[in-house]
């Protein structure tokens, strides 16, 4: 059992969930043209259609979109994963969704009602958060670490959070010359940065120890 025990399997799971969600999107999507298949709108949202504020984060557009996610969920939820127990792990993930959710209704869906929101960013971008903060944590807690393995952290971790969390900044040149449609992706950009520093603030709060 040795050779198991650090195998992330919670990690692991997301991963092929997201994969088995695609692809029934992919094959399903045109038989059931109707069904949303990503965050319904504010409008629908009020009016009792409260699923989608989850099930949106298991959906993907494209494969491309699906592959940019699960890159970034593999690497900081292999390194929290080895951190922090399951339940510590799960509270951040289910939280990281309904915060995801909530803020892409505000920020998404109030701008553009009929826009259909979907992606699993917005915990990969609260993992990341956390993978960082704990990262900070650890290199504190141990003033004998070298200090160039200390940069290499922190530029690493820099990169990563101006690369993940701005990567929708790249559709706008494939949207229409609207206003609307560009606050829509910033919106988006601050929807993931707010996740990001809720997973700073979560691996400061309740995972340090």
């Amino acid at each position: 059992m040795g050779l198991f025990k650090n195998v992330p399997y919670f990690t692991i799971i997301i991963l092929i969930l997201l994969i088995v969600f695609y692809t029934l999107k992919q094959y399903f999507g045109p038989i059931y043209p109707n069904f949303s298949w990503g965050l319904i709108s504010f409008i629908d949202f009020v009016h009792g259609e409260y699923w989608g504020i989850f099930f949106y984060a298991f959906m993907h557009y494209t494969w491309e979109h699906l592959v940019f996610n699960c890159v970034q969920i593999a690497i900081f939820g292999f390194i929290i994963e080895q951190q922090i127990n399951l339940k510590k792990l799960l509270i951040l993930f289910f939280s990281s969704i309904l915060l995801g959710g909530i803020l892409c209704l505000i920020l998404v869906e109030l701008l553009n009602p009929e826009w259909v929101f979907m992606g699993a960013s917005g915990f990969a971008n609260s993992f990341l958060g956390c993978a960082w903060m704990l990262s900070i944590i650890s290199k504190r807690r141990n003033p004998m670490s070298n200090n160039y393995t200390n940069t290499r952290s922190f530029y690493f971790y820099l990169i990563a959070s101006i690369l993940f969390p701005t990567f929708p900044i790249f559709n706008i040149f494939n949207l229409p010359g609207n206003i609307t449609y560009e606050l829509l992706i910033y919106g988006v950009i601050l929807a993931h940065y707010l996740c990001l520093s809720f997973g700073l603030v979560y691996g400061f709060i309740f995972c340090k120890k």
